[in-house]
């Protein structure tokens, strides 16, 4: 029996031949490529909100109001936001119509804002 190193424990790894790696081909699912696509969408037409100025007490203190078409060009419309100061604040808004045009006019939290 041999006392060697070599002979104990087998030949040194610096002198061993070294294995041949692969070269590892891409595989098909790694090289997809992904395709963004955008779609365009319907012309939208965002109305914009009219905020109340005071004084508006009076008619010839009114808050101008623009009408403009959002999605159906038959009808005119506009968005206003304003405040209850107390219960008997009136507020005054004014808007050009032709006779015969049909108004129709809503308002949210009434009860909400005179409390």
């Amino acid at each position: 029996m041999s006392n060697s190193l070599a002979s104990r424990f087998g030949p040194s790894p610096s002198l061993l031949p070294r294995p041949q790696r692969k070269v590892r081909k891409p595989s098909k699912r790694r090289d997809k490529r992904v395709t963004l696509r955008a779609e365009l969408l319907e012309d939208r037409r965002l109305l914009a909100v009219v905020s109340e100025m005071e004084p508006n007490d009076q008619l010839a203190e009114a808050t101008p109001v623009q009408l403009e078409t959002a999605f159906d060009p038959r009808i005119l419309s506009a968005q206003v936001a304003g405040t209850m100061t107390s219960a008997d604040d009136v507020d005054n808004f004014t808007f050009s119509a032709i006779a015969g045009d049909t108004v129709i006019v809503s308002a949210d939290d009434l009860i909400a804002c005179l409390k």
